[in-house]
């Protein structure tokens, strides 16, 4: 017998990231288990976005709030979706009164990475799509949102990423962040190519677990497993030649005296 969702309670939180607000502030997206969650604030009701296999590791919402990403999690060896999906039409069907609207909703289902998606997150123009793989894959990949092609991906770092996100007035820059590493990426859509620079920690090593950037551009702030907060400043040089020494290079710029206890 097929059993179909009629209602949620609660949230658990479990998802980091994964709560988002639409822009008109009437509608919450978030993750539970396999299905993503279209709540209306104003009655109470919701919908559902069906079409992962397995449970959601990661959700964003669009800037514009028209489109959302959701990655799960895979067996080992296994590719893990990144399934993107068309929020209007959610809504639309929403006021229809449908409730499981998966397969009406999806636009591209993204297949890439091994295991786990780690993080996901869109440019500021939405124009692109970056998806962070986890421990069996540990790549980043660059999208392109509206025909679901992949232009470019690399190797996150020598450990393990666990957070990405794009700068917030550039649509050709990304911070990537994990065991040990910041590193700022410049994306060169003429090849395509992704470019990363390391940030200079120093002495300090750290897990980061999550990325804040920022409004002009010049800091990121990075939340990490031993509950302090790092500041690195990552502006960096644009792609030089080969030969050409970098004369900007990300630096961390400090780090909170106080600690979180949960990280």
């Amino acid at each position: 017998m097929d059993m179909k969702v009629k209602g949620v309670i609660g949230f658990s939180g479990a998802v980091p990231g994964s709560l988002h607000y639409t822009p008109d502030g009437n509608y919450l997206i978030y993750a539970l288990g396999a299905l993503v969650v279209v709540k209306n604030l104003k009655t109470d009701k919701e919908v559902f976005l069906d079409g992962h296999s397995k449970d959601i590791s990661c959700v964003k919402l669009s800037h514009d709030g028209r489109t959302c990403a959701s990655g799960q999690i895979s067996n080992m060896g296994v590719k893990a979706d990144v399934i993107v999906w068309d929020i209007e039409k959610a809504i639309s069907l929403f006021n229809k009164g449908k409730v499981m609207i998966g397969d009406e909703c999806y636009l591209h289902r993204l297949k890439q990475h091994l295991g786990r998606v780690q993080d996901i997150d869109f440019s500021c123009d939405d124009e692109f799509l970056c998806t962070l793989g986890g421990q069996d894959d540990n790549a980043i990949v660059v999208w392109r949102v509206n025909t679901g092609e992949a232009l470019c991906g690399a190797p996150a770092a020598a450990d393990c990423g666990y957070a990405v996100k794009w700068l917030n007035g550039r649509n050709d820059r990304v911070v990537s962040a994990g065991a040990y590493n910041v590193r700022v990426w410049q994306v060169d859509f003429s090849h395509p190519k992704l470019y990363p620079l390391d940030a200079k920690l120093g002495n300090v090593r750290r897990i980061v677990t999550c990325l804040s950037i920022t409004e002009d551009d010049h800091f990121a702030y990075c939340g990490t497993k031993t509950g302090d907060v790092l500041k690195v400043k990552i502006d960096r040089n644009e792609i030089a030649k080969f030969n050409d020494p970098d004369t900007t290079i990300p630096v961390m710029a400090g780090c909170s005296k106080e600690r979180f206890p949960k990280g």
